[in-house]
């Protein structure tokens, strides 16, 4: 086992499961007011279920489809989904997904060293992810389904993102702070080996020490809130109507924690709820 691996293996129970367990205890009254969770997420004894949710507006013969997902989950599961998602794209219904990524390896290339603290902050995220994964013999979203060349971006740029997040609380100003670690750490990764895990190492260090502050400071988890949910529900909501202006049905494939915000939007704009389905993702009795 490599000198990353040990790392990863010490670090990887603070950052995930204490993360975890401050989050999951505030979970309904911090993080998804204004929409029932329970309508998109189930967590039981028997396991883990995502909806997905079908909703219409006859009047004008419309119909949106989102699938609710976790990140992480059994290979079945994705498989069912997978195949629901390939049977609608073959009908020639557009597919819509989430993911704050670059818009462009052009834009990646030119980042400046503030927003590349967000980006490898996602990363990071998403490393941990993989790791829970693999502890679980699971699969990770990213990997078991891909977007495919077909699907169509409808998320923030990670430029964006950055640009949304300093505007708030000055408690976020802190990226602006290790932004010069994030300099160091693309000079180090150019050198061989040493320099490669150094670098790897203080990405690693900035990415925790700003979960900290989400975890110290309730402005700051306010306004990751309103722009992990609210703002990106309503970029999710622009892009289901940008596509239903040429389409009579459309896929959306977002978190499950987005699923009651963007449901009340459609609601709003005349689509009521008609059906959902339910998937598994973990079954704990197996």
């Amino acid at each position: 086992m490599d000198i990353k691996s040990l790392w990863i293996m010490f670090w990887a129970p603070a950052v995930i499961f204490l993360p975890a367990i401050f989050f999951i205890s505030r979970l309904k009254s911090k993080l998804f007011r204004g929409g029932d969770i329970k309508d998109a997420l189930q967590i039981d004894q028997a396991g883990i279920r995502t909806a997905t949710v079908t909703y219409e507006n006859t009047n004008q013969r419309q119909s949106v489809v989102l699938f609710g997902m976790i990140h992480v989950g059994r290979p079945d599961y994705y498989e069912q989904i997978s195949n629901r998602i390939l049977a609608e794209e073959q009908a020639g219904h557009p597919v819509l997904y989430e993911q704050v990524k670059p818009s462009t390896p052009v834009e990646e290339a030119e980042l400046s060293p503030t927003e590349r603290v967000i980006l490898e902050v996602f990363r990071r995220f998403s490393l941990i992810q993989r790791l829970m994964a693999r502890a679980v013999r699971a699969e990770h979203q990213m990997s078991a389904l891909a977007p495919s060349n077909t699907w169509v971006h409808s998320d923030l740029t990670v430029r964006e993102f950055g640009q949304l997040l300093m505007r708030g609380d000055t408690a976020w100003r802190f990226i602006s702070v290790v932004s010069w670690l994030e300099t160091t750490a693309s000079w180090l990764s150019l050198v061989p080996i040493a320099g490669q895990f150094i670098s790897w190492l203080i990405r690693s260090v900035y990415a925790l020490l700003l979960v900290v502050i989400i975890l110290i400071f309730p402005p700051a988890m306010r306004r990751l809130r309103y722009i992990i949910l609210d703002h990106r529900n309503a970029i999710a909501f622009q892009g289901i109507v940008r596509a239903l202006a040429e389409n009579d049905r459309v896929i959306s494939i977002w978190g499950a924690a987005h699923l009651p915000g963007i449901g009340q939007l459609l609601q709003q704009k005349g689509f009521t709820l008609t059906q959902i389905e339910w998937f598994t993702a973990f079954n704990f009795r197996q």
